[in-house]
């Protein structure tokens, strides 16, 4: 592997392991050696004290009875045991020892031996017991185990920190390794492929965050060579219309010397791509002194026209610029300049033709209000014969209505007065019976009722009509009940609604009050109902009906008029008040209806009037209209 490659992260992780380790391990040992010496050395004193407990009352007796064989014989075997290596009898300066003495460090343990007489139970010193151990051993044995436990540590830590570091650099300093050549080579000029991570080792888990590193680099790589391909593409785009543009694209830096500019603009001043010079060395721009002046308050400016002269012929430009600071330092300009001579040229053709024009505008402007008010003129007219039409349709249906209960009035009549002839002619001939006459006058009373009855009926029709008929007509303002006036109306609409026929039905605050235009009021509904009737239910199959609902919100009136019948196209709604708009142009429709609604409830009544419809659903207008006008 080539040094440049070469992990300075796991590097450093293998140093910091092994050097943690190395600590722990000197640490540990010297605990450890700590506590084996500690241990070594109890171990001693244990074995000094047993044999002052235990062994020393047998060398007692020995020595009692003066046995000496016996004292030497169980001294030799006392020096046979762990952590002893010399003992030492002294008695009447006399010394038996057993054992080799140490020369170097030793821990002794001197004590006096007690003989105990059981029989007189007396106790007497007969002799003096040292045992010698040699620490040098015990040095040796530690510092042994010491290099034995540092080695095997060692060696451990050395293995495991081999391991690890083939791990990591598995796992990640060969992947690492890999991102870096990629991105080394990447280049967003060229479509390169993206990175590919080698995730097959079984160090190296199937999604780890090298692999959401490697995934967010090719999110990255791929937005830059998008980006470097939108940039490039801009900037040739930039390139050509520079080139191909009309207009002047130049840059100065703070000397005012030019150092761009574009290649109409070089060609029109005579400017060469080795020499940019001063704006005020130019030739053609020595005369452009709003120009000159602009530059010279080094800040940004706008719509600065001036006059240039090249090719022997002076043209307009208009300059705009940008003034550059970095730090409070002016750096120069970045600006463009419009050619608009032939905009001033058209500018002094249309200051001509503005004196000859006036009269002949005055002239058209008088000729179309000449037209206007002819036009108003009809328009008026014709809402006047739509609310004359209306108002005949109404006259036409109540004297249907009228003509039913006024019949029934004269056929009661005639049978009133045939039973009073029967009644006279029977008295005449003086054959009249109670029975007869009870019989004849139980007819002549239900003759009288039914037309008094009908005549009763006749008469309010005639009063609903005539009070309908002279709102319709009249546009005075006055205070009504919005329940009674839509009520008289309903009732005059009969004969209309029973061709269909419709059910209308009335929702609302019957004790509702409004000061506002009554004969309006009834004009619009009148139109809307009548719209029904003659557009709404020809197709339907379902029974036809009618809501009108009012209720009050505040200060307004809102009017809510519904049908249930086939509904306005979505493309014919934006057209229904349109004048002269209808879907029965051969068939009677005038369509001035609903233009007349709209032309009442926005003028007359100050509202506004919104219509909303789907195909087989119906119609429905939502009507709102101040309740004092």
């Amino acid at each position: 592997m080539s040094k440049k490659y070469v992990s300075r992260i796991g590097r450093r992780v293998l140093l910091i392991l092994v050097a943690v380790s190395s600590v722990i391990t000197l640490t540990t040992t010297g605990l450890q050696l700590y506590l084996d010496y500690d241990r070594e050395f109890d171990d001693v004193e244990s074995t000094h004290r047993e044999i002052r407990q235990v062994y020393s009352g047998l060398l007692a007796t020995s020595l009692w009875f003066y046995d000496i064989p016996s004292l030497q014989k169980r001294l030799e075997e006392l020096a046979t045991l762990p952590k002893v290596d010399y003992l030492e009898v002294r008695l009447d300066g006399e010394v038996i020892s057993a054992g080799i003495a140490p020369e170097g460090s030793h821990v002794t343990s001197q004590f006096n031996i007690q003989y105990y007489d059981q029989n007189t139970n007396l106790e007497a010193t007969v002799g003096e017991l040292a045992v010698t151990s040699n620490s040098e051993k015990i040095y040796h044995f530690l510092l042994q185990q010491f290099f034995i436990s540092l080695i095997l540590n060692a060696i451990r830590t050395f293995l495991v920190c081999s391991i690890l570091f083939w791990v990591f650099h598995k796992s990640i300093n060969t992947r690492v390794i890999n991102i870096v050549k990629y991105l080394r080579h990447y280049s967003p000029r060229y479509a390169t492929a993206s990175l590919q991570m080698n995730d097959k080792h079984w160090t190296i888990e199937s999604r780890d965050e090298l692999s959401w590193v490697a995934d967010e680099i090719n999110k990255l790589t791929s937005t830059f060579t998008k980006l470097y391909q939108s940039i490039k593409s801009e900037q040739e785009k930039l390139q050509d219309f520079t080139y191909v543009s009309s207009d002047w694209l130049w840059e100065t830096d703070h000397a005012h010397r030019l150092s761009f500019c574009s290649d109409p603009m070089k060609a029109a001043l005579g400017i060469t791509d080795d020499q940019m010079p001063v704006v005020y060395n130019i030739k053609g721009l020595k005369k452009s002194s709003k120009l000159l002046e602009k530059l010279e308050q080094k800040r940004s400016f706008s719509m600065c026209q001036d006059k240039i002269e090249f090719e022997g012929k002076d043209y307009y430009f208009v300059f705009q610029a940008i003034a550059r600071y970095s730090d409070g330092v002016f750096l120069g300009y970045r600006g463009t300049a419009i050619n608009v001579t032939e905009l001033k040229q058209a500018q002094f053709e249309l200051e001509k033709l503005n004196h000859s024009l006036e009269a002949t505008i005055a002239a058209r402007t008088h000729a179309l209000q000449e037209s206007l008010r002819e036009l108003e003129t009809t328009q008026e007219k014709l809402v006047e014969s739509e609310k004359m039409a209306a108002l005949g349709g109404l006259v036409a249906g109540v004297a249907h209505e009228v003509n039913t209960p006024l019949g029934i009035a004269v056929t009661a009549t005639s049978l009133v007065e045939e039973s009073l002839n029967k009644l006279s002619d029977s008295f005449d001939n003086q054959t009249l019976t109670s029975t007869e006459f009870t019989n004849e006058s139980q007819v002549m009373d239900k003759g009288l009722s039914m037309l008094k009855a009908n005549l009763q009926r006749a008469s309010l029709l005639i009063k609903d009509f005539k009070s309908t008929a002279v709102d319709q007509i009249s546009e005075n303002q006055s205070e009504f009940n919005i329940c009674r006036v839509l009520n008289a109306l309903l009732v005059s609409l009969t004969a209309e609604t029973k061709k269909v026929p419709v059910d209308i039905e009335l929702i609302g605050d019957q004790e509702l009050t409004m000061n506002s235009l009554p004969g309006v009021l009834t004009q619009v509904m009148t139109n809307l109902v009548l719209n029904s009737i003659h557009h709404a239910f020809e197709q339907s199959t379902k029974p036809a009906n009618i809501v009108i609902h009012y209720e009050q919100s505040d200060q307004q009136i809102i009017f809510t008029y519904r049908d249930n019948g086939q509904g306005i196209a979505s493309e014919d709604q934006q057209k229904v008040f349109e004048p002269f708009f209808t879907t029965k142009r051969g068939s009677g429709g005038s369509g001035l209806g609903l233009t007349l609604v709209y032309n009442l409830v926005n003028q007359k009544l100050k509202g506004e009037i919104l219509l909303g419809s789907d195909i087989g659903n119906g119609v429905q207008y939502t009507i709102t209209v101040p309740k004092c006008l």
